[in-house]
């Protein structure tokens, strides 16, 4: 269930506490992890690891998800389908925080960043090709006994 927020509840906000506005709905890790199909485990080791941080956190110390904190989750879980590693991701969503705050300037980043995100595929798709080679010529073997 969402928090609703009114004028006594605050948060710590990059070691700060601020007055939450009236207007902003916070989730807590468990609903929070439910709408995103995450485990709350892995939300945690997101946190950890400063791929998807919490907004903030209550006076209690538990974290809140802001709404926007959903679609930073879609993308990992997007970028983790790419079979991209946890440093890969936050090189991604580095870049996509950069096209947010400056457009014009990382058009060419995103391209670079895009092309070797391409060439890194080939490769893996290069690698897997020739382990269903060798497994096939294996079970070959193995029939042949």
């Amino acid at each position: 269930m969402p928090i609703s927020t009114n004028s006594t509840l605050t948060l710590e906000l990059r070691c700060r506490i601020i007055p939450v506005r009236d207007e902003v709905a916070f989730m807590l890790i468990g609903e929070f992890a439910e709408r995103t199909g995450l485990s709350q485990r892995t939300v945690r080791h997101y946190d950890e690891i400063q791929v998807l941080q919490a907004s903030g956190r209550s006076e209690a110390g538990y974290r809140l998800y802001a709404p926007a904190d959903l679609d930073r989750a879609r993308i990992i879980r997007s970028l983790r389908a790419l079979s991209l590693t946890h440093p890969e991701i936050k090189d991604a969503l580095a870049t996509l925080d950069l096209v947010d705050s400056d457009p014009d300037a990382t058009v060419s980043t995103i391209r670079r960043d895009l092309a070797i995100l391409i060439s890194d595929i080939e490769a893996r798709e290069c690698s897997l090709r020739e382990q269903v080679r060798v497994a096939s010529g294996f079970i070959d073997l193995l029939r042949s006994l």
